[in-house]
């Protein structure tokens, strides 16, 4: 999705990938992890969040979702 501030458009690579900047269940937990981040050629993550506002999400209760290993399951 994005690495540091690097900007890519190879064939089967692009980043930032196309589409970050448009979508809150990406941008609300990066702008958690990395106050003020800037995407490359889109803006601050905190901008951005304000044009996906119609965009429900919803945090999942620690562990909700977890892949397990074969090993743990049991």
């Amino acid at each position: 999705m994005l690495y540091g501030d690097q900007v890519c458009h190879e064939p089967g690579l692009t980043l930032p990938h196309p589409r970050l900047h448009e979508r809150a269940f990406v941008l609300y937990p990066l702008s958690e992890i990395a106050p003020g981040l800037r995407i490359p050629g889109r803006g601050q993550v905190e901008s951005l969040l304000a044009g996906c506002a119609g965009q429900a999400i919803e945090r999942l209760a620690a562990g909700a979702g977890r892949i397990f290993d074969t090993d743990e399951r049991g």
